[in-house]
């Protein structure tokens, strides 16, 4: 108990957050193959292979952008190494890549030409503000939000944007314009 208020006081004593942060670094998938999925992410999203096949093929880390994907093993002790919870375990709902504004159509076909089918789409709240996303499904199911910056056209043609209102209030407001014909 003692060393517990100890620790709290000492907590308490930092009035500034000694981390400042940049950006995602990388994000570490647990999967049934490595090889598998490092392949899916280089040939369907486009990400570059930084260092694959490591510790006898049991990690292989992918680039997209300036972050990394790393692909563990799950049958190696490194997918636990660092006290993860069990694969049962985990909260992981999805995870957003930042991409340069694409246009939705195109994209599309890339996808579905590869065999990945899009779950969902449309305009979201994320670190650079509202951008358009379309949510894909890895090999493994996990799911992928390829985000980029401005209002888009889907599929309907309709016009997605998405406005912050901040005077007002906090909430965020979705809007759709369509189209004269």
């Amino acid at each position: 108990a003692t060393e517990a208020r100890a620790a709290a006081a000492a907590v308490a004593e930092v009035r500034v957050c000694p981390f400042k942060h940049r950006r995602l670094d990388h994000v570490v998938l647990r999967c049934r193959s490595v090889e598998a999925m490092a392949r899916w992410y280089i040939e369907v999203l486009g990400g570059a292979p930084e260092w694959l096949g490591r510790f006898g093929g049991a990690l292989s880390h992918v680039r997209v952008g300036e972050s990394l994907i790393d692909f563990v093993a799950m049958e190696s002790s490194l997918a636990f190494a660092n006290g993860s919870p069990a694969a049962e375990a985990s909260a992981l709902d999805h995870f957003a890549l930042r991409c340069d504004d694409f246009d939705v159509r195109v994209a599309r076909e890339w996808l579905a030409a590869r065999g990945a089918e899009v779950v969902s789409s449309g305009s979201r709240y994320g670190a650079d503000g509202q951008g358009f996303s379309l949510y894909v499904r890895d090999p493994e199911g996990n799911v992928v939000e390829l985000k980029c910056g401005a209002a888009q056209r889907d599929c309907d043609g309709v016009v997605l944007v998405a406005l912050r209102v901040r005077a007002v209030s906090n909430r965020s407001v979705r809007v759709q314009v369509c189209p004269q014909k």
